[in-house]
């Protein structure tokens, strides 16, 4: 597969995966988010508040 600029690869995880853990594990705003590729790059997210 060739991908090209503005490509986008969604990925993520099942909902209710945070209800799993003992205790419950959710995103808060603040945490960080880190995904990296070896040989592609690294990118990192930090997550807010939604107002909306």
């Amino acid at each position: 597969m060739t991908l090209y600029p503005g490509d986008v690869i969604p990925t993520g995880t099942p909902s209710g995966v945070g209800a799993g853990f003992k205790p419950p594990r959710f995103l808060r705003p603040g945490d960080t988010m880190r995904l990296s590729v070896e040989g592609l790059g690294e990118q990192t997210q930090r997550l807010v508040a939604f107002q909306g």
